[in-house]
């Protein structure tokens, strides 16, 4: 008999990185019926984002992010024409431990993201 309380699944060349286990855990214990998502992010650096991809990157305070949700628009993604490049001004980027992370979903062959609304989280979900 297995005596664990979650199971992780993801590809095999992906790795977990977390904000804040706890608060996830936290999370499932509250919600059961719930399950968490492990997506990837593109990391840059500041000179990729700048110098390559000509994006702007506004200053933030430490771990400013960490308070706010990346909410995507639901619809049916049978194509991508809402879809935009990298160093479009919708596209949120974060800056975790000084490399920068695009936010949202990424088409990674063309860097294009179907962006998200940083919003201060006050909910259990998105809107």
């Amino acid at each position: 008999e297995w005596k664990f309380d979650y199971v992780f699944f993801t590809e095999s060349d992906q790795i977990l990185i977390s904000r804040q286990l706890p608060m996830l855990y936290d999370h499932l214990n509250k919600y059961p019926g719930r399950i968490l998502l492990p997506h990837r992010l593109m990391v840059y650096s500041d000179r990729i984002m700048t110098e390559v991809h000509n994006k702007t990157i506004n200053p933030q305070s430490p771990n400013e992010w960490m308070s706010h949700s990346c909410c995507i628009e639901r619809q049916n993604c049978v194509d991508r024409k809402s879809w935009v490049p990298l160093n479009h001004p919708s596209v949120p980027v974060i800056n975790y431990y000084g490399l920068y992370v695009p936010l949202g979903n990424v088409n990674f062959l063309n860097e294009e993201y179907r962006t998200c609304a940083m919003t201060s989280y006050i909910g259990d979900y998105c809107p």
